[in-house]
């Protein structure tokens, strides 16, 4: 049996013909030397293809010293991914943001990724230019060398929107975990001035995950429904159903309700300053109602009479306002 003595770089591996994301513990911790080395011949010979859950990289298994337990490797020269080095000082959120990158539901994740590249990549309208999937993007001024901050979006490309060209990243979220992942996404995204979608398959106005991301959003969530995807094939463009809470005054009270609509692509407003994409702004529309509801209720306040204790209309006497009904100052 294998002793173990050091510590695995690649805790993971991703298996892509069942889109599972593997412990490698599970592998090879106990396993018989004879089992070890023909399975090391079929990952060498190709027969068994099992991938870095970071950079998607074909893996390796090693572990030739006898001071070497039994792991996973990149190939030598393959492209830089932090779980190449020996040493590393990556932080929980980077290991989680790793981690998320791997863990992505699979078959259903990746179905809807090419739905979205192949609209973007042949949009009747020829908006869309470097449409690319799961292309590294870089951190445009890391703050050294030895940082390599980078991410792997679902989909990236430019966006011509009114003359203006626009970084766009697609990110499919089917899971409910890692917000904090989701959180720093965007702060990456929005450092190098690219707008980041985020697309989910479903919305419960009730799940954290979706909440979280609407808020952050402006309140607005892109959803590639059934409906949503009928759409695309139909009209050879991109369309998303679009969740939004929307703000509304009733009996003097400020209350919400959940809507949505089908929504093309070129229907969604680019702010600039903020590099948020939405549909309804409701932060903007929120903050009138509530001084609408706040001038209401001053209005209401005009016409209350003390005396009567009721809301009365107003007469006007020397300049003063009176109660239309007793008279009385108000």
């Amino acid at each position: 049996m294998k002793t173990l003595i050091n510590k695995r770089l690649i805790t993971h591996v991703y298996d892509p013909l069942t889109h599972d994301v593997l412990p490698v513990s599970d592998q090879l911790d106990n396993i018989d030397e004879g089992v070890f080395f023909r399975k090391r011949r079929e990952i060498e010979d190709g027969i068994r293809i099992l991938l870095c859950p970071v950079c998607h990289q074909r893996l390796y298994l090693r572990g030739e010293t006898s001071r070497t337990i039994y792991h996973y490797s990149h190939k030598r020269n393959s492209e830089d991914c932090p779980l190449q080095e020996k040493e590393n000082s990556l932080t929980k959120e980077e290991i989680l943001a790793m981690k998320f990158n791997g863990q992505k539901e699979g078959l259903k994740h990746r179905n809807a990724k090419d739905l979205i590249y192949k609209a973007i990549k042949n949009d009747r309208l020829r908006r869309f230019s470097e449409c690319k999937v799961e292309a590294t993007f870089r951190d445009l001024e890391p703050s050294s060398v030895m940082d390599k901050k980078w991410r792997r979006p679902d989909v990236s490309a430019q966006y011509t929107d009114k003359d203006s060209v626009k970084s766009i990243v697609f990110e499919l979220q089917l899971s409910t975990t890692f917000i904090s992942v989701i959180a720093a996404r965007e702060d990456f995204y929005q450092r190098n001035n690219a707008f980041v979608i985020w697309v989910l398959m479903s919305f419960d106005g009730e799940r954290f995950t979706d909440l979280d991301i609407a808020y952050g959003n402006r309140v607005n969530v892109f959803v590639l429904s059934e409906e949503a995807k009928a759409k695309i094939h139909a009209t050879g463009e991109l369309w998303f159903e679009v969740h939004w809470r929307e703000p509304y005054i009733e009996e003097y009270e400020l209350k919400y309700s959940w809507k949505n609509e089908l929504v093309p692509f070129s229907k969604l407003t680019f702010h600039d300053y903020y590099l948020k994409v939405y549909y309804k702004d409701m932060d903007t529309l929120e903050g009138e109602l509530k001084s609408e509801l706040q001038l209401a209720k001053r209005n209401i306040s005009y016409k209350f009479c003390n005396q009567c204790k009721s809301s009365t209309d107003n007469k006007f006497i020397n300049g003063k306002k009176h109660c239309s009904e007793c008279l009385s100052e108000k």
